[in-house]
């Protein structure tokens, strides 16, 4: 494991040796991932994050350590809390997407993942992560072939489609709630095909149909 570069955020105000602090504990911290003592390095993230409270990199790797560990709702508390931190971080919803599918919630894996990808759409490693929890999720019997064909059509790097698809088949298995989120992740993607968005609106209102939601119904 290969933690990300962590920059101090909230050590501002510290002193110069709490400073030096922080920055030796993240060092030790990422020899200890690197080396695979995990244990370790999440003793080390959890001091040097008593130092910087509010250093999402930090709380990611925590993340990444704890997953490693198979302590997923560990990992998936601190890569939460990541995302919580920094919104517009896609590795954050990444993480997050990981320890939920670890967790065997694959609906939620699939709504975390979408909603990353309508965060960053170019996120090769997010719509790998999408790819990789649908195949694992119940919707695997009818999402597998359905990739297949859009690979053979070069649609299948297209975070659009694939979210489009992936919404759709929730939907389809009565997974309302989790297909609002992946249909309006999809939406705020964008597409220039009207047919294509015509779709994800059609079926987007008929998951607030089926929740009972009818003035967003309607507005689709």
């Amino acid at each position: 494991m290969i933690p990300d570069k962590v920059e101090p955020e909230g050590t501002s105000s510290l002193p110069v040796a709490s400073k030096a602090l922080f920055v030796e504990k993240v060092r030790q911290s990422n020899a200890a991932c690197q080396g695979g003592d995990y244990a370790k390095a999440v003793a080390l993230y959890t001091d040097a994050l008593q130092l910087d409270p509010t250093n999402h990199i930090l709380y990611s790797n925590r993340s990444a350590a704890h997953l490693k560990m198979g302590q997923f709702q560990q990992a998936l508390q601190d890569a939460t809390k990541a995302r919580d931190l920094n919104p517009k971080w896609p590795k954050a919803y990444y993480r997050e997407g990981v320890a939920l599918q670890c967790l065997g919630r694959h609906g939620d894996a699939l709504s975390v993942f979408s909603s990353g990808l309508a965060v960053e759409s170019n996120s090769t490693q997010l719509l790998a992560g999408l790819l990789e929890a649908s195949i694992k999720s119940p919707l695997r019997g009818t999402l597998e072939p359905i990739f297949r064909q859009l690979e053979a059509m070069n649609l299948d790097k297209s975070a659009f489609v694939i979210i489009s698809v992936v919404g759709q088949e929730l939907l389809a298995a009565g997974q309302y709630t989790v297909a609002v989120i992946v249909l309006e992740s999809a939406l705020r993607i964008g597409t220039c095909s009207l047919k294509l968005r015509g779709s994800v609106f059609s079926a987007l209102s008929s998951a607030y149909w089926a929740l009972n939601s009818l003035d967003k119904a309607s507005i689709c």
